[in-house]
């Protein structure tokens, strides 16, 4: 069975509460978590989502220890599968034959 890419992406939210109680810069907390200032920031931006190894990192971080995992990040899983996956019993756009 093919590997599902990772649907995890940050709570904005809660991560900016976290960097804010630890006076610390975006790329002072990433520095802490072990990735670069640009990976962060496609994190943050919900531009790309959490890897294992991120989730492992903010886990074990001191600086999120108070915090549960579903404060931390979110499953879209659910969600993209139903926007990708068309539904039986729903209408879908009907395209001309001679449509580009």
């Amino acid at each position: 069975m093919p590997r599902r890419p990772s649907s995890f992406f940050l709570r904005t939210d809660t991560i900016q509460k976290i960097v804010d109680r630890a006076h610390l810069t975006h790329t002072q907390f990433a520095k802490h978590l072990g990735v670069n200032r640009s990976h962060w920031s496609a994190l943050v931006n919900r531009r790309r989502a959490v890897s294992p190894e991120i989730r492992r990192a903010l886990l074990t971080s001191r600086h999120t220890k108070n915090f549960p995992e579903h404060e931390l990040w979110e499953d879209l899983s659910d969600l993209s599968s139903a926007l990708l996956v068309p539904r039986a019993g729903v209408a879908q756009p009907l395209r001309s034959p001679n449509h580009r």
